[in-house]
């Protein structure tokens, strides 16, 4: 029963990404429901004793997390807005906190809503640096945009996965694998709708996954 809800949990989370449907719809929403519930499944199934390698986990993790970022999120467009405010720094010389993306017109400016355009930035300077990377380093194409506002993404709910299995001893392993696996659902929704929220707080999530790895009681 273990392996095989190891298998329909990435399975129903790659599923629900390839209907290509907004995020909040009752068919996508249905689909990743019953990801997490065979991720619960594998939680305690594998709470005593244990069955399943960490590279099972690892591999149940890392599929729908690659196929959330070759695909091009269904919700937000609010990466567009973040691509945008950092070619105005860098390619047209100018602050954006002082000259809105509508200042100027190219394939990527031209793909931030346009209710957005004439909106100043209201992030802050290292978010900004974050934003204007892939135009500092040459990029041109919406794909490389996107993949690297997607992959940062990426990066981070791994980060969070990685802290879930290294925390405490050998021993705690059991639950902690099985535990980055019941989340990498919720996280692969989120990496496929990346508004302003769901960047926050997958950047408070991450802090508080880290405090707790250095601060937090050592498993014995």
């Amino acid at each position: 029963m273990t392996w095989l809800a190891l298998f329909a949990a990435p399975a129903g989370t790659v599923v629900a990404l390839l209907l290509r449907e907004p995020s909040q719809s009752g068919a996508r929403a249905l689909v990743l429901a019953c990801a997490v519930l065979a991720c619960a499944v594998v939680v305690v199934g594998e709470w005593r004793p244990r069955r399943l390698r960490p590279w099972m986990v690892v591999a149940a993790c890392t599929v729908p997390l690659s196929v959330a970022v070759a695909l091009a999120p269904q919700g937000s467009r609010d990466l567009w807005g973040y691509a945008a405010y950092g070619r105005v720094l860098v390619t047209y010389h100018e602050s954006p906190y002082v000259h809105p993306p509508s200042e100027h017109g190219d394939p990527v400016i031209d793909r931030m809503p346009v209710e957005w355009r004439h909106t100043r930035a209201p992030y802050g300077p290292a978010f900004l640096a974050v934003a204007a990377a892939p135009s500092a380093l040459g990029a041109r194409s919406a794909l490389a945009f996107r993949l690297w506002f997607q992959g940062l993404a990426a990066l981070a709910a791994g980060l969070g996965l990685l802290v879930l299995t290294r925390r405490g001893a050998a021993g705690a392993l059991a639950l902690q694998m099985p535990s980055a696996a019941a989340a990498t659902p919720l996280l692969v929704a989120a990496l496929d709708d990346p508004d302003e929220g769901v960047r926050a707080n997958a950047g408070r999530g991450l802090s508080a996954l880290g405090t707790t790895a250095v601060y937090g009681p050592a498993q014995r």
